[in-house]
C-alpha cells in the first residue's frame, strides 16, 4: 500500500462529505495507508474545525449544503491555518466547468465516485509526495538548544523549545518587535547530546578484515544511524589485533543510547565514552 509516514507522527486528514458512508470509507482507507482520519457530514461545522485546526490533507464534496466544496477550498486557501494543505475534490461526475471552478478555487486532485479502495490507494501513492512534505513542514520536534537571535540594533539568547521545517518556538527573556528582521545562530548539536539524540563513544573490534562493517551491521539493527565513524589505528589498544573506532551516532534518546552500548558489550564489543 506504500505507507507515507515514516516517523511517529502520521499525517492529518479531514474528510467532509454529507454522506456519512463515504467519510466513513475514505477514512478507514486512509487510516490503513498510515494517516490519522477524522471525517465531518456538515460543511459548516467543518468550515469552523478548518479555520483553528491543521489538516495535512483535506478531502471535500463538490456537493454539500452550503458551504459547498468549492467554497470551502476557497476559504481553506484565504486561511491562516491549512492555506498551504492539500486539497482533494470528491465528485461524481466530470463536468469541465465544475472542475475549472475548484482548480481556480485552490482544489490539486480529485477523486470520483463511486469511491473504493484501489481508487482511493492510487491517488494516495500520486498526492503522497504532496501530502508527506506538508506534514514534514508543520511536524514539531522537541528539541532544546542554544540559539542566538541577533537583529541590525540588538541580539538576545536564549532556548529553542521545539522545531519545524516551518520555524521554532524560542524561549527568551525578552522579545523583538512584530516584523523586525532577524537572523538565528543554533547550537543543534550540543541540543542533540542533551537530548540523547547524538552520542559519541570509542568501540575497540578486531582489526581482521570486517571487523567496521561487523559493528556498523550491529550499530544499525537497534535502529540508530551512524553518523561518523573514524578509524583510529594510530591510537589503538595495546592488543595489536585490536583497533580504536570512534562512534557518532543518532540515536532516540539516551535509553536508546545505552542498549545500543549494552547490546554491543552482549556481542564481546568493549565501547567507553570518548573525549
Amino acid at each position: 500500500m506504500g505507507h507515507l509516514r515514516k516517523d511517529n507522527v502520521p499525517a492529518r486528514v479531514l474528510v467532509v462529505d454529507d454522506d456519512a458512508l463515504t467519510c466513513e470509507l475514505i477514512a478507514e482507507i486512509l487510516g490503513s495507508a498510515g494517516m490519522q482520519a477524522a471525517y465531518l457530514t456538515d460543511s459548516t461545522e467543518a468550515a469552523s474545525r478548518l479555520r483553528t485546526d491543521k489538516f495535512h490533507a483535506i478531502f471535500l464534496d463538490v456537493r454539500m449544503p452550503p458551504p459547498d466544496g468549492i467554497e470551502l477550498a476557497r476559504q481553506i486557501r484565504a486561511s491562516a491555518t491549512n492555506a498551504s494543505s492539500v486539497i482533494v475534490m470528491i465528485t461524481g461526475e466530470e463536468d469541465r466547468t465544475v472542475m475549472a471552478r475548484a482548480f481556480q478555487a485552490g482544489v490539486e486532485f480529485f477523486l470520483f465516485k463511486p469511491v473504493d479502495r484501489s481508487k482511493l490507494l492510487r491517488l494516495i501513492r500520486a498526492t503522497g509526495g504532496t501530502i508527506e512534505r506538508e506534514r514534514r513542514r508543520f511536524t514539531r520536534v522537541r528539541l532544546r538548544c542554544s540559539v542566538s537571535i541577533n537583529s541590525p540594533q540588538a541580539s538576545l539568547d536564549g532556548n529553542t523549545l521545539d522545531l519545524s521545517l516551518g520555524g521554532m518556538l524560542v524561549q527568551a527573556e525578552r522579545a523583538f518587535p512584530p516584523g523586525t528582521p532577524v537572523t538565528f545562530n543554533l547550537e543543534i548539536e550540543r541540543g542533540l547530546v542533551a537530548d540523547g539524540r547524538l552520542g559519541r563513544f570509542t568501540a575497540i573490534i578486531s582489526d581482521r578484515p570486517g571487523g567496521l562493517a561487523d559493528l556498523a551491521a550491529q550499530i544499525a539493527s537497534t535502529g540508530a544511524s551512524i553518523k561518523q565513524v573514524v578509524h583510529d589505528r594510530a591510537f589503538a589498544s595495546p592488543d595489536v589485533s585490536a583497533v580504536n573506532v570512534l562512534c557518532t551516532v543518532e540515536t532516540r534518546d539516551h535509553k536508546h543510547l545505552a542498549e545500543l552500548r549494552a547490546l554491543l558489550k552482549s556481542r564481546g564489543v568493549k565501547t567507553y565514552d570518548a573525549n
